[in-house]
């Protein structure tokens, strides 16, 4: 088919072809609609309208980028045209007719993807202009003009790569009992959301909170329960597609309260002994008398904490030391008797 048409011949490349049967229909349409109104043409040389999509004849977008394709004009011809008044029209999909847009009436247009009439391929635009020549109110020397050619839209996806979220930060902070995580990324459409992820060594790591994309691209995540030592924390975002990216890491060695208590101190025949949750199941008690002799002592599960026997020990100062099973948080306090 394309072998009539007065254009070159580039080959079979079916894009050309549907652009040379396109505007054919395009540059024919503009000669046969002057019955559809009543004032005068203008003359090439009083008015001539150039129509574009982005700036340019034809435009390519993904279908989600058709929101922001602006439809605009330039105009050349003598000053003094006065107002104008506009209707956007689109070019039927099966070349019959040109259709105007109902509400489309200003300067520029921007199609939604729903109204496009070829959504999987390109779509034709042109404006119907009236200038009033300055004297609103006589409109016998009203005159109109179309686009002097349409300009296009064209879908394709596969041109539209999707880029991977960019990190543009990320970074934690340590609270008095607590870890602030902050992050900001390039905008991303594609982004289905993030993981926030914790590991006690970088090596395995666990899901600790979820975050879904904000318009702005700034994030902030609280971990209310760092571990006692270090803490590696790192963002795991997720595309629509199942792409996925990681952040930098981060690391906090957060200091959680090890200090032990006592009671009652001075002590008596026993005392008590409390220690916080750093410190784990089955931790180490030790107690040594101010020469560093560790001294034998018997110790007993209470309702609360544990209860260390002394009634076999002199009068004087101890140190009584407190060790995690894994060696990690070692602690002493003072006991006097």
């Amino acid at each position: 088919m394309s072998s009539i048409l007065p254009f070159p011949n580039y080959g079979d490349s079916l894009f050309v072809r549907t652009n040379q049967i396109i505007f054919l229909f395009t540059f024919l349409s503009l000669f046969t609609l002057a019955h559809e109104v009543s004032a005068q043409r203008c003359a090439s040389d009083q008015l001539t309208i150039r129509t574009t999509a982005d700036g340019e004849s034809i435009a390519t977008a993904c279908s989600s980028e058709v929101s922001e394709v602006i439809f605009a004009n330039e105009f050349t011809g003598p000053v003094g045209m006065g107002s104008f008044t506009y209707q956007w029209q689109y070019l039927a999909a099966d070349f019959s007719e040109w259709v105007s847009i109902r509400g489309a009436n200003e300067a520029t247009y921007t199609p939604s993807l729903e109204s496009l009439p070829n959504p999987e391929g390109l779509s034709l635009y042109r404006v119907y202009v009236t200038a009033d020549n300055s004297t609103p109110e006589d409109r016998t020397d009203d005159c109109w003009q179309y686009s002097s050619a349409a300009a296009g839209l064209s879908i394709n996806n596969n041109a539209c790569s999707r880029l991977p979220v960019e990190w543009l930060s990320f970074g934690a902070t340590a609270g008095a009992k607590k870890v602030v995580l902050q992050w900001e990324t390039t905008p991303e459409p594609a982004n289905a959301g993030f993981h926030i992820e914790r590991s006690h060594e970088g090596l395995d790591w666990n899901v600790i909170g979820e975050q879904a994309p904000l318009s702005d691209n700034v994030y902030d995540f609280i971990d209310e329960a760092p571990m006692a030592g270090d803490n590696y924390y790192r963002i795991h975002q997720t595309d629509f597609d199942g792409t996925i990216t990681y952040s930098a890491v981060e690391v906090i060695t957060f200091t959680a309260d090890t200090r032990i208590s006592v009671f009652p101190n001075p002590v008596t025949d026993a005392f008590t002994v409390l220690l916080p949750s750093a410190f784990g199941d089955n931790a180490e008690l030790s107690l040594f008398d101010a020469t560093g002799r560790e001294m034998s002592m018997k110790t007993l599960s209470a309702s609360a904490g544990i209860r260390i026997e002394t009634g076999g020990l002199i009068p004087g100062l101890y140190l009584l030391r407190a060790t995690s099973r894994d060696g990690k948080i070692r602690e002493t306090v003072r006991v006097v008797r």
